[in-house]
Formats: C-alpha cells, sequence, structure tokens
C-alpha cells in the first residue's frame, strides 16, 4: 500500500533524528505524536500540503493532551 506524503515525511523525518543522535526513547515519543497527527489530518480529510500549514498545527495542539506535543511539531516543522 502506498504511503501518503505526510507519511513520508513522518518516516524521513524520524529518519533524520536517528541519523543526528537523536534518543530511541525521543523518536519513539516523536512517533507516538506524530501518529496522532497524521490521524488528525486524516479525519478533518487535510492533504500532507495544507496539514503543515501553522492553523492546522495549532489546533492539533490545541487538541491534543500529549506530553511534549509541541516538542514534536516543533522539531517536525523545523525538518520540513
Amino acid at each position: 500500500m502506498k504511503r501518503s506524503k505526510l507519511e513520508t515525511w513522518i518516516e524521513d523525518y524520524l529518519l533524520w533524528m536517528a541519523g543526528k543522535g537523536y534518543s530511541p526513547r525521543t523518536i519513539d515519543r516523536h512517533r507516538w505524536i506524530l501518529n496522532y497527527y497524521k490521524a488528525f489530518a486524516k479525519k478533518r480529510r487535510l492533504h500532507a500540503d495544507k496539514a503543515v500549514f501553522a492553523e492546522n498545527r495549532a489546533r492539533f495542539l490545541s487538541e491534543c493532551r500529549l506530553t511534549k506535543a509541541s516538542a514534536a511539531m516543533t522539531g517536525f516543522t523545523r525538518y520540513l
């Protein structure tokens, strides 16, 4: 099954983190949070290009109750 553009970006980001020496725990935490973000975008039928708009990221963070969600989203956004 073909991955979506957002899934590809997330996986590329996590691989980049591993290459930069981030701890496995941090990578797993970011993976978990970004999987919620992917579900958030899918539920709202946001294409990848629109999902990463600042207002959509802010809406996700305002609805998300996961610890460290802001750090994961900041890192992902900077990577992009």
